[in-house]
């Protein structure tokens, strides 16, 4: 391009990158030359020399449902600033999330976002090498990297309270986890403790007592867990009269495999 344009190298790249310290006339002679030549920038060569790879990486539990994480994938692919996100999906399961964070660390990129629900905060740190890191949902009592937080507890007792203020009586938690807090700063807590904490407040300022979840394994806030443990709803509503009138999902995927169960087991919701 320089040659055709008759110019110095360092000035086709002052023209393409819209330098000031290049005329009007100079910088249409780089363009047109370029336009003839058919010149493309090499932007991973660019990027290494400037060392940012423009690239942002996303891990994320999954993508296949229309709600917050492939939503918040869609808002994150317009960051802008000529940023591009690439996404990783890692499922409900904290070695998934080691194995991404381990391959990003072998990658050139400028950032990480990252759902680090049941991994240890410090070992993010550690893998991330050094990389600037924002955590979603990272409940530690003292975080040692950025995180964004939903209201947990919060809105497992707004949605408790809810299906109290409708009358629902024998009410079951799916999907919660009730192991008491830890008081130590580096203990983790996960999601599923703080939105069970919310669920068993809003029964106990109602005087009501939980459902047993008795034979109702539920190893991931996913939707086949849900589908499955609705069939051993569906048999406790049939064998035992007035069983279960209620039930608070630990996540939207669980929440419509429950569904999903229920209605294949002839149970439909919320007429039930």
């Amino acid at each position: 391009v320089a040659a055709e344009a008759g110019v110095s190298v360092a000035t086709v790249s002052y023209a393409l990158h819209g330098g000031k310290n290049v005329s009007q006339h100079t910088a249409s002679a780089v363009r047109k030359a370029a336009r003839k030549l058919n010149y493309q920038a090499n932007i991973s060569a660019r990027n290494l020399k400037q060392g940012s790879s423009k690239i942002i990486e996303i891990a994320v539990h999954e993508l296949d449902l229309p709600y917050f994480f492939s939503k918040f994938s869609t808002v994150a692919a317009k960051i802008g600033r000529g940023y591009c996100p690439l996404v990783l999906q890692t499922g409900m399961n904290k070695q998934s999330v080691k194995d991404a964070v381990d391959a990003i660390s072998n990658q050139l990129c400028d950032g990480i976002i990252l759902n680090a629900t049941g991994v240890n905060p410090r070992i993010l740190k550690r893998l991330g090498a050094g990389r600037p890191t924002v955590l979603l949902d990272d409940c530690s009592r003292e975080p040692v990297l950025d995180t964004v937080n939903t209201s947990n507890e919060a809105r497992a007792y707004m949605a408790t309270c809810h299906l109290i203020e409708v009358g629902c009586r024998r009410i079951l938690m799916l999907g919660g986890d009730d192991t008491p807090l830890s008081d130590s700063p580096t203990a983790l807590i996960n999601t599923r403790q703080l939105r069970y904490r919310g669920f068993r407040q809003a029964l106990d300022e109602a005087g009501l007592c939980e459902m047993p979840a008795a034979n109702i394994d539920v190893p991931e806030l996913v939707v086949e867990p849900g589908r499955v443990a609705a069939f051993a709803i569906a048999q406790r509503m049939e064998t035992e009269a007035g069983a279960i009138d209620g039930v608070v999902c630990a996540s939207d995927s669980l929440a419509l495999g429950l569904l999903r169960g229920l209605r294949e087991q002839g149970i439909a919701v919320p007429e039930a």
